[in-house]
C-alpha cells in the first residue's frame, strides 16, 4: 500500500514546509511530521503493516479523546458484485503486454479528511476488495468530521465507490459507499504500542539487522538486498501506530539509516568491479539452460525539440537474439525474463522491446527458427541511465535463480 498526501505540503518530495498546513495545535502530528524520514512516502501517514490484524478493534467504542496519542485506523470494503474495470501492467515487449495481470478486482483509493488535517490520498495494494490504514496520533475532537471519497485506481474517480461524511463523538463511526461500506475505530496509545511491537519484532529479526550489514552478491535477487525495502516496512507499520517520534521508532530508524548508508557505498563498488569483469558490447552472451544467445550493442540517444522548446532525448540500443534449439523459439517468452537493475541494485522492472522495422507483431506470437537471429530494439530511456559512477545493468533471469548480467549503461 502507498499513501500519498494532497491538498497539502506533507508529501516526502515537497519542497516546502511539511508542516505549514498542520494546525498549531495538532503537537503530536507536527513532532511525527518533524521527525519523518525522507524516504517516507508520506510524513503525516506511515504505510500500515499487518493491518488485518486490528479488524477486531474497529468495533470496540472509544471516546475519540482516549485515542490522542493512538491511532485513528479505518477499513474500506468494496463490493465483489460490482464489475470493475479490468486494467493489466507491466512491460511491452514485442507488442505484447507482460507483468501484473488483468483482475475482476479493483485497485482501492481513498481522500479522506479527518477533522483538521490535510487531505490523506491512500492508494492500497494491487486487486483487493479490502483496505486497512492508519492516521497515528490523530488531532480529533467531538464534532470533528471525518470525510472518504473512494475510488478505482485503475478506472479513475469516474469509477466512484462512494463518498461519506461522518460526525465523531465516539468511535467507531461508519457508513455505506454506492459499492461498499468504510468502518473507523480507534486504538489508545497503549493499544498502538502493543501493535507496533509487531513490527518492531519483524524489524530486529531481519537479517541484516542482526548481522549488522549485508554483502552485495550480484548473483542474487536485488543484488542481494534483503527484501525490497524490507526495513523499511515493518519501520514504517511501527511508525503508522506510534508516529515517527516515537523514540522506538527513532532509534529503528538509525539503525536503518546507518545500514543503509553502508549498502549504498558497498553496492556501488560491488557493480563497478562486476562491470569490469562484463563482455564487451557485441559480445553474444549464453543464457543457458535456455538455448538462447543474446548480445546488446551499444546504446545512442538522439534528442529533438518538443513543443518548440524542451528537449525530449530518445536512448536506443540495439538486441540480438540467437535460437540455438531445434524448435522454433517464441521472443515473447525468451524476452520477459529481461530486466533492469538500478543502481542500488534493485530490480527495476522491463524494458520495452521493438521488432525491426517492417515486421508486425500482429495477432501471433513472433517466432524464430532454429539456427537464426534476429536485431531487435531495445528502448533506453533517460532516466534509466546511470552516471559513469553508478552504472545501471540490464540482466535475464534464470531458471536456476541466477541471474545474466549482459550489459551495464
Amino acid at each position: 500500500m502507498t499513501l500519498l498526501l494532497g491538498g497539502c505540503s506533507c508529501g516526502s518530495n515537497d519542497k516546502e514546509d511539511p508542516l505549514a498546513a498542520i494546525p498549531a495545535q495538532c503537537v503530536g502530528v507536527r513532532e511525527s511530521v518533524a521527525n519523518a524520514p525522507s524516504w517516507a512516502t508520506n510524513k503525516l501517514s506511515p504505510e500500515l503493516n499487518h493491518g488485518a490484524k486490528l479488524l477486531p478493534l474497529l468495533s470496540v467504542k472509544r471516546d475519540v479523546d482516549a485515542i490522542k496519542d493512538g491511532a485513528l485506523v479505518c477499513q474500506v470494503q468494496l463490493s465483489r458484485s460490482k464489475q470493475w474495470d479490468e486494467v493489466g501492467g507491466g512491460a511491452k515487449v514485442l507488442g505484447f503486454r507482460f507483468g501484473t495481470p488483468s483482475s475482476p478486482a479493483p485497485d482501492i483509493g481513498v481522500i479522506m479528511a479527518a477533522g483538521p488535517l490535510p487531505e490523506v490520498t491512500v492508494i492500497g495494494p494491487e486487486d483487493t476488495y479490502d483496505l486497512v490504514y492508519a492516521l497515528p496520533r490523530p488531532c480529533l475532537v467531538k464534532g470533528d468530521t471525518i470525510t472518504i471519497r473512494v475510488w478505482d485506481v485503475d478506472s479513475g474517480e469516474d469509477q466512484l465507490a462512494g463518498a461519506v461524511k461522518m460526525v465523531v463523538d465516539t468511535l467507531p463511526v461508519q457508513a455505506k459507499l454506492e459499492a461498499g461500506q468504510v468502518i473507523c475505530g480507534g486504538l489508545s496509545q497503549e493499544l498502538a504500542r502493543a501493535h507496533a511491537s509487531l513490527s518492531f519484532a519483524e524489524f530486529d529479526r531481519l537479517p541484516a539487522v542482526a548481522a549488522g550489514g549485508f554483502t552485495p552478491k550480484p548473483g542474487d535477487e536485488n543484488w542481494g538486498y534483503p527484501r525490497n525495502l524490507g526495513m523499511q516496512v515493518p519501520l514504517s507499520g511501527a511508525a503508522a501506530m506510534l508516529g515517527w517520534a516515537d523514540p522506538e521508532v527513532k532509534r529503528r530508524q538509525e539503525v536503518f539509516s546507518k545500514l543503509d548508508d553502508a549498502w549504498q557505498v558497498a553496492v556501488a563498488h560491488s557493480m563497478r568491479e562486476t562491470q569490469e569483469r562484463l563482455p564487451a558490447p557485441e559480445t553474444w552472451i549464453s543464457l543457458a539452460p535456455k538455448p538462447i544467445d543474446v548480445r546488446v550493442g551499444v546504446m545512442t540517444c538522439k534528442a529533438s525539440a518538443l513543443f518548440g522548446r524542451m528537449k525530449s532525448v530518445a536512448c536506443e540500443a540495439t538486441l540480438d537474439v540467437r535460437n540455438k534449439g531445434s524448435k522454433p523459439l517464441e521472443l515473447q517468452e525468451a524476452l520477459t525474463d529481461l530486466v533492469w537493475v538500478n543502481q542500488r541494485g534493485g530490480d527495476a522492472g522491463s524494458p520495452d522491446v521493438k521488432l525491426p522495422p517492417g515486421r508486425d507483431a500482429g495477432a501471433e506470437n513472433p517466432t524464430l527458427p532454429p539456427g537464426q537471429s534476429i536485431q531487435l530494439t531495445l528502448q533506453v530511456y533517460p532516466g534509466t541511465v546511470a552516471s559513469k559512477t553508478q552504472p545501471i545493468f540490464l540482466k535475464f533471469r534464470s531458471e536456476r535463480g541466477v541471474p545474466t548480467l549482459v550489459r551495464v549503461f
